[in-house]
């Protein structure tokens, strides 16, 4: 399922970074970090990782069988600037009475996977409940307006709780056996992309870790380490032949 999720938007992940390993390159060529040219090259790549919930709930509404316009409306939600304003206020948020957590949600993933899934049994629900003449108007009205509120009181945060929780692990183990993570990942990579199954585990957290901290530990050295041994195979294979002989 999350293969399935992620594999779509792999081109944005990959043409957003891209942006910005060409930045690098032209900072370490003379350009500056405080010119025109860099500010809007930077801005078009963090838009594709800003935006990411709204192309994520797209993705997801496909996979889980629901409306993508209304799912990617409401990826739209986790991301408005007024919600945004609430949260850097940093002010307690009630609603009728019902505490609201606030966090920011903006390149976030498990949140809008939650919520996605959810919208797809309420989508059903009031396609039951909405008389025919009206279902056009009450149906997406209780999709959104039911989805949207239980997504911010309760999905979004816990999706936000279960990612600061996978990064902080992955972030302890880096600290404290750092060559641990890298060790792991590059030693299963092979088997991993054989089966498919380095798009349901690497992007997911990749993503949570560029999130919470501008950079991520398990991807990029795993993967480096698992491709260089890939790279010296030609090499070391006819040289072990004509030892062995």
């Amino acid at each position: 399922m999350i293969s399935g999720i992620f594999a779509p938007v792999i081109p944005l992940i990959t043409g957003a970074g891209m942006i910005k390993a060409i930045l690098v390159i032209m900072m370490a060529l003379g350009l500056s970090d405080e010119s025109s040219e860099y500010y809007i090259l930077n801005f078009i790549a963090d838009s594709g990782f800003y935006f990411f919930p709204v192309v994520l709930a797209f993705s997801s509404a496909q996979k889980f069988g629901c409306n993508p316009y209304l799912a990617a409306m409401i990826g739209g939600v986790l991301i408005h600037p007024n919600w945004n304003a609430l949260v850097s206020a940093g002010e307690a948020v009630r609603f009728f009475g019902i505490p609201v957590r606030l966090f920011s949600y903006g390149s976030s993933i498990l949140p809008i996977i939650l919520t996605v899934w959810f919208m797809s049994y309420v989508e059903r629900f009031a396609e039951k409940v909405s008389p025919n003449m009206v279902k056009a108007i009450l149906k997406p009205l209780i999709t959104m307006a039911v989805t949207s509120l239980v997504s911010l009181i309760v999905l979004a945060p816990l999706g936000s709780y279960i990612g600061s929780i996978l990064s902080g692990g992955i972030a302890f183990l880096d600290q404290n056996v750092p060559v641990l993570v890298p060790t792991i990942v590059g030693a299963v990579q092979p088997l991993l992309v054989f089966f498919g199954m380095h798009l349901a585990i690497f992007p997911p957290l990749q993503t949570i870790q560029l999130a919470e901290m501008g950079y991520e530990t398990v991807c990029g050295p795993g993967f480096l380490a698992a491709i260089l041994a890939c790279a010296g195979l030609p090499w070391a294979l006819p040289c072990a032949v004509r030892i062995k002989m």
